[in-house]
């Protein structure tokens, strides 16, 4: 899961500079030399930023993909050690993936520290019911520590929505905190009040004793209207900062901010949209090269398939191009629009004529087909070798790793075209690793459910407790696998279909995919039944943004 921030995107827009169609000599001839050399003078500048831009290429980060598989090949450790993804700190990680899913880690962390801070303090404030929230927060907090990482966009969806909910209860809490701050406050103000009282009726006490008038007064019970007016007015000063509400500040954006988040919005749903292509056709490669254990002819239909898929993600570059600078447009003149906008070019740079696509096809089909699968990888080296951004030594380095499982004479060549000095070292090893390397692993959560998986009853009962479909999904593949019953399959399929997630557009096609390898030794018609599912989900992900 690593891409890199682009490289070629120009933050300054100069003015345009024309030329006339005609040119007269001025009258001071020194003038004329000034003006016979600012073209030059133009041109030499926009030769030294091109060449700044150029070399500042190889300074910058990579930006996270939404799968690992986009960028590291089966033999890289790095995607497998969770552990040590949590214990380094962000700053410190090598991967940007890695260093994302970090620091999401460590917001959802600081959040309960805080939240277990704030319950502390508010004592007998807070009731049973935050508590319970409470711990509830702390469980989803070691379930997100403890489960895999599948795809970056579905974990940082998870991780947002539990601090969604955290922030409730930190909410909770510190209104507790603020009720007993006020209710501290509002005796002290009685106690105040009291005393107040108590030291104007002793006054009053007191002059009645040497006014007579006045006691006449106080006992007649009829003061003049200037007392009353007097007391109205004091009431009427005391009591209007009291009920007096300011007015909401409401922002109305103007038409040309409409207009530039507008740009954004479609900027952002262009990058996942491509990304989302490449990854479609991973999906139905995976599909074809499974299917065509118990069908080749329909696995040749899902290649064929998926190869048209990664052809159209591959039209997207144009596009992309076009609407990162679109990006850049909008965003001049506000520092932070501009700050979103270079955020959202690095992503759709991340995505342009990128060769992922058709190298984790062909690294699919090698075991079907070889000499199909060397076809495909070498049209994915023909693909990443055009693209001269960084992301192109990403896909060379990978591609060089995976040619060993289609063409190990292949390897060599396309691994000295590798000139990054820190993907270098990467690639070597990976084709050192050569044949041993399995297939790339997809794997949904199954933290909580792996307990009851080997027991058929605890199985089914645990399904009332599973709070997502994806793994309630698991849970009955397991068992339709092992009792093979008709029943249990149809509410397996059902299942397997219905397990979306977010951020995450792959998740129905695996399950669907993962039910039909487990029924594939149990019942074939089954296997096919769920393997059409599975390939008919992934052509319906999604792949248009407008």
């Amino acid at each position: 899961m690593i891409h890199r921030l682009p490289s070629v995107w120009m933050q300054v827009k100069q003015p345009g500079i024309g030329l006339s169609g005609r040119c007269k000599l001025p009258a001071n001839p020194k003038r004329g030399v000034r003006a016979a050399s600012t073209p030059v003078f133009v041109i030499i500048v926009c030769f030294v930023l091109l060449l700044s831009f150029c070399g500042a290429a190889s300074a910058e980060d990579l930006q996270p993909g939404n799968y690992c598989a986009s960028c590291h090949v089966a033999a890289d450790p790095a995607p497998g050690k969770l552990a040590e993804w949590q214990a380094r700190p962000p700053e410190e990680a090598t991967c940007p993936a890695v260093k994302a899913y970090r620091e999401e880690l460590l917001y959802t962390e600081q959040l309960l520290t805080a939240t277990e801070r704030a319950g502390t303090f508010a004592g007998s404030g807070a009731v049973a019911a935050q508590e319970k929230r409470l711990a509830a927060f702390r469980q989803g907090y070691d379930a997100l520590r403890q489960a895999p990482v599948t795809s970056l966009d579905a974990f940082t969806s998870q991780a947002q929505t539990l601090r969604f909910q955290g922030n409730k209860v930190l909410t909770a809490f510190n209104q507790a905190i603020d009720a007993g701050k006020r209710n501290r406050v509002l005796l002290f103000a009685v106690l105040v009040t009291l005393v107040v009282l108590g030291s104007l009726a002793w006054g009053l006490r007191n002059t009645l004793k040497f006014r007579p008038a006045a006691r006449a007064w106080w006992r007649e019970g009829r003061p003049g209207w200037g007392t009353v007016a007097v007391a109205g007015l004091v009431f009427v000063l005391f009591a209007l900062p009291l009920f007096r509400t300011p007015a909401a500040v409401v922002a109305i954006p103007t038409a040309e901010e409409q207009a530039v988040q507008t740009t954004l919005d479609t900027s952002g749903r262009v990058a996942d949209t491509a990304d989302r292509a490449l990854a479609r056709a991973w999906m139905l490669a995976r599909v074809g090269a499974a299917w065509s254990q118990l069908d080749p002819a329909q696995g040749e239909v899902a290649l064929n398939a998926a190869l048209e898929a990664a052809a159209e993600a591959e039209e997207y570059a144009d596009a992309l191009w076009g609407q990162a600078w679109a990006a850049w447009e909008a965003g001049i003149g506000s520092p932070a629009t501009q700050e979103k906008a270079a955020l959202l070019a690095a992503q759709l740079e991340a995505v342009r004529s990128r060769a992922w696509g058709l190298r984790l096809i062909a690294a699919e089909w090698a075991a079907v087909d070889p000499a199909r699968a060397a076809e495909i990888m070498a049209q994915a080296q023909a693909l990443a070798e055009k693209n001269r951004t960084v992301y192109g030594q990403v896909d060379l380095a990978a591609i060089a790793a995976e040619w060993p499982r289609v063409d190990p004479g292949q390897a060599a060549s396309t691994l000295a075209k590798v000139t990054d000095p820190a993907l270098r070292p990467w690639a070597e090893a990976a084709v050192a690793a050569g044949k041993a390397m399995p297939n790339a692993g997809y794997v949904l959560r199954t933290d909580r459910i792996a307990a009851t998986l080997n027991d058929v009853a605890a199985a089914r009962e645990s399904l009332l407790k599973l709070p997502t479909e994806a793994e309630k999904a698991e849970v009955l593949r397991h068992i339709a696998a092992k009792t093979g019953a008709q029943e249990d399959f149809d509410a397996a399929l059902s299942m397997a279909l219905a397990a979306r997630v977010r951020g995450d557009p792959l998740a129905p096609a695996e399950a669907s995919l993962a039910l039909a390898k487990a029924m594939l030794p149990v019942n074939r018609a089954m296997a096919g039944a769920a393997f059409a599912q599975a390939f008919d989900a992934a052509q319906k992900i999604a792949v248009k943004y407008k």
